[in-house]
């Protein structure tokens, strides 16, 4: 999984960016790569979310936690583990994601952010 998700999404943030560049693209997601320095697994930070934009302006903000979910699932039917604990839909300046691979070991800080999820 981790792989996997570092190929696809290095290749949709150079696809943003080059969009950008261009004034393209003005509402989606900027995609920042392992900002936190993690060793193990697969991390990104995006910031903007055009769900998130749409919903709000159209008065769906408490649809948002059930379209979030969703990135679980995803991860899920990847054969992967999304640990997520900030959300823009929540009032963070930015969404995280860490993924790991579902046979994988987790890391202790991985394991303890999991726990105090539940």
């Amino acid at each position: 999984m981790p792989k996997m998700a570092l190929k696809m999404y290095s290749r949709y943030k150079k696809k943003i960016d080059e969009h950008v560049a261009k004034g393209e693209w003005g509402n989606t997601w900027r995609i920042e790569m392992n900002p936190e320095g993690h060793t193990e697994g697969f991390a990104i930070h995006t910031k903007m979310c055009p769900n998130w934009d749409f919903c709000k302006a159209h008065g769906y903000e408490d649809f948002m936690p059930a379209i979030c979910a969703q990135d679980h699932r995803i991860a899920e039917a990847m054969h992967g583990i999304l640990i997520r604990t900030h959300t823009v839909a929540a009032g963070d300046d930015y969404c995280d994601w860490w993924y790991f691979g579902d046979r994988q070991e987790l890391p202790e800080e991985a394991s303890r952010t999991l726990k105090e999820k539940k």
